[in-house]
């Protein structure tokens, strides 16, 4: 057998999950071909039979992706309680496994299978699928890519038929809940009380938390290797968001311009310290003419 087809039939045998992970209706058949197909590969131990050496490489996979997880959300830990999450956890794995060499990929898919899956959101699946939304913007600002700023120089120059665009790693969310103050009080409540302190203490929040009266706009972005959200102002992420789709300076500022409330020298003086704001953190970048398409938002 070519090592190729030997490895195809370990990781199917690993993708399986084991049977101390309950997932109703998602778990394959006990005994499934791929583990019966993987026993027959590896040798007996002295004090293990081949199924149970198998077993032991199941479980430490499950159990390492399911760490994973809990490490990369911990505010939708928190929305959820514990079980709650562990449920979820479980069932998203086995339907959307990993394919990446890195685990740090591992929730790229939550969010939309959350929001096709609400039976696993909890009491309040809009705010579960808008703290993932939230925390996958949060492990793609940290270490998505990013490309050379624009310098305070070049912006000073800007024409209105210049295209600008923003830095990878920037994440742009309209929310209708303040999902980012809640992650901040779970990460503090675990670093205090440990995962189940940070529960019952969300959970009071929880119980008198509603939608927020107006939407909320925030960047999800880095600075100086941290993590951020900064809330912007509606016209702000208009601006913002246009620029993302690839439109000139001018078109862009057009957007927020329609309004009469943003004529004159009070609102110029907004924008500039907008920009001067932008620039200062790096997220400027220049659209070179060889790009084509536009970048994709995150809503």
């Amino acid at each position: 057998m070519r090592l190729k087809e030997t490895q195809r039939i370990f990781a199917e045998a690993l993708l399986d999950p084991p049977a101390t992970v309950k997932i109703p209706a998602l778990r394959p058949p006990s005994g499934a071909p791929a583990v019966r197909a993987a026993t027959a590969l590896v040798r007996p131990g002295a004090r293990l039979r081949a199924a149970e050496r198998i077993e032991i490489y199941r479980r430490s996979y499950w159990c390492r992706l399911l760490d994973s997880l809990a490490e990369d959300f911990p505010g939708l830990a928190a929305v959820l309680g514990e079980k709650g999450f562990q449920r979820l956890a479980r069932a998203y794995i086995a339907a959307c496994p990993s394919r990446s060499w890195t685990l740090r990929d591992l929730g790229r898919r939550l969010e939309a299978w959350l929001a096709n899956h609400r039976e696993f959101a909890g009491e309040r699946p809009d705010l579960a699928i808008e703290m993932a939304r939230l925390e996958w913007a949060h492990i793609h600002a940290f270490d998505g890519p990013e490309a050379p700023p624009l310098e305070p120089e070049q912006l000073g120059r800007a024409t209105a038929d210049m295209r600008l665009r923003l830095q990878p790693y920037v994440s742009l969310l309209a929310l209708r809940y303040p999902v980012d103050e809640i992650r901040v009080q779970a990460v503090e409540a675990c670093a205090g009380d440990g995962a189940a302190g940070a529960g019952r203490r969300l959970r009071e929040r929880m119980r008198v938390l509603r939608p927020a009266a107006e939407p909320i706009y925030l960047a999800v972005h880095r600075f100086e290797l941290d993590v951020y959200y900064r809330r912007l102002d509606q016209a702000a992420y208009r601006l913002l968001t246009a620029l993302r789709r690839g439109r000139t300076l001018g078109s862009a500022l057009d957007t927020i311009l329609e309004k009469r409330s943003w004529r004159g020298a009070d609102a110029a003086k907004t924008m500039q310290s907008w920009f001067a704001a932008w620039s200062r953190l790096g997220w400027l970048v220049a659209r070179q003419p060889s790009e084509e398409g536009t970048e994709r938002e995150t809503q």
